[in-house]
C-alpha cells in the first residue's frame, strides 16, 4: 500500500470522526429541541396561563427534558466509554468558580451596558435590545400582582438549579463531551458555545450566550467536572435574574430594600470581578496542567518500583 493510500484512508478516517461527532451533536439538540416540544404538549393539556404560571412552566419543561437528555445520554453510551466527566470537586476550585460566575455576570452587564449606549443611535439596536429585556423580564406581560408567591418560588428554583443541570448536561456534558472525542478542545468548545448561543434564540442574548458558553466549556473541560460549570452556571442564574426577580412579587416585597442592598454589594464586586473572572480561567488551566504533569509523575515512580522489584 502506497503512502498517498494511507494518507487518503487517514484524511477519511478523520473526516468521518469529525462529521460522526458533529451528528451525534445535532442528534442531542434534536433530543433537547423534543424535550421542549414534549413541554409544550402538557402545558396545552394542563390549559395554563404561560404568563401567570411560568415558574411551574419552566419547572415542568427541565424535568422533562432533563429525562429527555438522560434517556438520550443512556441510548448513545451504550458500548461507549462514558461520555459526561464528572470528577470530584475540591473546595479551593469550588471557591474560585464562585468568583468567575461573579465576574461573568459582570462581562455580561458591561456588554448590556454597550450595547444600551449604541441603541442611543441605531434603531435596529434598540429592538434588539427591548425585545431582549421583554423577552428575560418575568412581569412585562403581566402585573406580578396576578403571580402566585408559590409560582414565583418555583421559577426561582427552577432557573438556579434545575435549568442549570439541563443545559449543562445537554451543552457541556452531552454535546461538548462528544465533541470533544474527535474535535481539539478549543474547537470542540468553539462549537459547543455557538450552539448554545443560537439556541437561546433572542439576537443580544446569543452574543453573550456564546461568550458564557465559551467560558462554561472551559470550566468543564478543565475541571473535568459536570458539577463545575453546573456550579458557576447556577450562581450567574441566581444574581443575573433569579434573585431580583423572586422579589418584584408582592409577597416577598417588603424585603425588597434589603435585598437591594445586598444586589448593589453585588454589582460592585461583579465589575470588580469581570477582568479576574477571565484569569481565573488561565488559572484553572495552570492547575490542570500540574496535576496532570503530578499524575504522569506518580505513574512513572510506580512502573519504576515494580521493575525494580521484578
Amino acid at each position: 500500500m502506497s503512502d498517498n493510500t494511507v494518507k487518503s484512508k487517514s484524511f477519511f478516517m478523520r473526516f468521518g470522526g469529525f462529521a460522526g461527532a458533529l451528528f451525534l451533536a445535532f442528534l442531542a439538540v434534536l433530543a433537547f429541541e423534543l424535550g421542549t416540544y414534549l413541554s409544550v404538549v402538557v402545558f396545552w393539556l394542563l390549559g395554563t396561563d404561560p404568563d401567570v404560571y411560568e415558574g411551574s412552566i419552566t419547572l415542568i419543561y427541565a424535568l422533562i427534558t432533563i429525562g429527555v437528555m438522560y434517556v438520550y445520554y443512556k441510548l448513545v453510551t451504550i458500548k461507549r466509554d462514558r461520555l459526561v466527566m464528572n470528577g470530584k470537586l475540591p473546595v479551593g476550585k469550588a471557591l474560585l468558580l464562585v468568583a468567575v460566575a461573579i465576574g461573568m455576570v459582570g462581562l455580561v452587564t458591561v456588554f448590556l451596558m454597550v450595547v444600551a449606549v449604541i441603541a442611543e443611535s441605531l434603531a435596529p439596536v434598540q429592538d434588539a435590545l427591548d425585545n431582549y429585556t421583554q423577552s428575560v423580564d418575568r412581569y412585562s406581560d403581566v402585573e406580578s400582582a396576578v403571580v402566585p408567591w408559590w409560582d414565583a418560588v418555583i421559577g426561582f428554583v427552577a432557573s438556579c438549579i434545575f435549568i442549570p443541570i439541563l443545559e449543562e448536561l445537554t451543552f457541556r456534558g452531552i454535546i461538548l463531551g462528544e465533541l470533544l472525542r474527535k474535535f481539539h478542545p478549543a474547537a470542540a468548545i468553539s462549537i459547543s458555545a455557538i450552539i448554545f448561543g443560537l439556541l437561546h434564540g433572542v439576537s443580544i442574548q446569543i452574543v453573550y450566550a456564546l461568550v458564557c458558553g465559551i467560558m462554561l466549556g472551559c470550566i468543564y473541560y478543565l475541571t473535568s467536572s459536570l458539577k463545575a460549570s453546573i456550579l458557576v452556571h447556577a450562581i450567574f442564574n441566581l444574581i443575573g435574574g433569579g434573585l431580583p426577580e423572586l422579589f418584584e412579587n408582592p409577597t416577598f416585597s417588603p424585603y425588597a430594600d434589603t435585598v437591594n442592598s445586598v444586589m448593589n454589594v453585588v454589582t460592585i464586586a461583579e465589575f470588580a470581578l469581570a477582568v479576574p473572572a477571565v484569569i481565573g480561567i488561565v488559572v484553572l488551566a495552570k492547575i490542570r496542567k500540574e496535576e496532570q504533569e503530578k499524575a504522569l509523575a506518580e505513574k512513572e515512580a510506580e512502573q519504576i518500583a515494580a521493575e525494580t522489584e521484578v
